[in-house]
């Protein structure tokens, strides 16, 4: 068996780093490993790995072209991005076919945090593909970080502060993986960033930082052979968990609903279980305008905080991530992961 690839890469070795007396900032405008925005930054500093999915089929790595690949028994070279439809083309043409792609070896893969892997055979792809397949949320590749960016941080275990400039997407992503349950982090502002039309926007804040990729997320290109997911029959097909709610103040109170599941029925009735049945709700999924709402009610007070219009800001085949904003431009996010 192909052993799971450990990335054991040094951060520092990667950063710039030096001690500095910081003030510690309120816990509203310091960031965890938790924190919504370091899931989008995650997600933006990433080697991008669903984007070439036509080929791999797993958004976990990335395969370093150029490649040669056989499939349907057409075999030819992907020098570039610009090769991938023609690698769809191929799966198309034929509707009983298995369309799988079988790569001639040796290729090398690229994992989200950059570090290349050489892979000399279909079992050890098959091995890889498997410790890496996930239904996560893919990366963000239209909105792009310009660097340097300096990063202050705070531990609360020894009250210790550090500061740290990060130089490529690389280093940022290590940072961030590398952040343990003790370690807040704060964002040197202003940061400028390239939206989805190229162009720099300048952020001065962490929410911001979050409106902006939101407002860019349906810009993002989708990748060839993508099939889109039908969102009522991923929201009924499947059981879900709260996995985040940041309340209108910022704060995180995903623990208020840790104990619960959420079963959408296709009559819009919602089941809440904790062990037994918990409590009743009811459903509802519109568009207003290119806007995809859900709304959400429920029958006990226990869950009022969810009872809202929500916006579906984006959904994978695991994830749905919402978003709602009040009439005092206060914003509460809402995060549901199939169980």
């Amino acid at each position: 068996m192909f052993k799971k690839l450990l990335f054991f890469g040094m951060v520092l070795a990667m950063m710039s780093c030096e001690k500095e007396s910081l003030t510690e900032t309120t816990s509203n405008s310091n960031l965890t490993q938790s924190s919504l925005l370091t899931g989008l930054l995650k997600r933006i500093a990433q080697n991008p790995t669903a984007f070439d999915n036509v080929l791999d089929g797993c958004s976990g790595f990335s395969v370093v072209l150029p490649v040669t690949v056989t499939v349907n028994g057409t075999t030819l070279t992907v020098a570039s991005e610009s090769d991938f439809q023609t690698v769809q083309n191929i799966k198309n043409a034929y509707p009983n076919d298995n369309d799988e792609v079988f790569f001639t070896y040796p290729i090398q893969l690229r994992l989200k945090n950059h570090q290349l892997v050489s892979v000399g055979s279909y079992n050890q792809f098959e091995d890889l593909y498997e410790d890496y397949s996930s239904d996560d949320l893919s990366e963000i590749r239209c909105v792009n970080m310009q660097f340097p960016i300096t990063i202050n941080t705070y531990n609360t275990a020894n009250q210790q502060t550090q500061a740290y400039t990060l130089t490529n997407d690389a280093s940022l992503y290590q940072f961030l993986a590398s952040l343990t349950p003790n370690l807040q982090y704060s964002l040197s502002y202003p940061l400028t960033v390239t939206d989805a039309n190229n162009n720099p926007q300048t952020i001065t804040s962490n929410v911001g930082f979050e409106s902006l990729i939101d407002a860019n997320l349906s810009q993002c290109d989708v990748p060839v052979g993508n099939t889109p997911l039908s969102f009522t029959t991923l929201l009924t097909d499947n059981i879900w968990y709260v996995s985040s709610y940041i309340d209108d103040d910022g704060d995180d109170e995903t623990d208020d609903f840790e104990e619960y599941t959420f079963d959408f029925l296709s009559n819009f009735d919602i089941q809440v279980f904790e062990g037994s049945l918990f409590a009743n709700g009811s459903w509802n999924y519109y568009t207003s305008g290119n806007i995809q709402k859900l709304n959400l009610n429920f029958s006990n007070s226990n869950l009022q905080d969810l009872d809202q219009d929500w916006t579906i800001v984006e959904y994978s085949s695991g994830v749905i991530r919402l978003r709602y904003i009040d009439s005092d431009n206060d914003v509460e996010y809402l995060v549901l992961r199939k169980l």
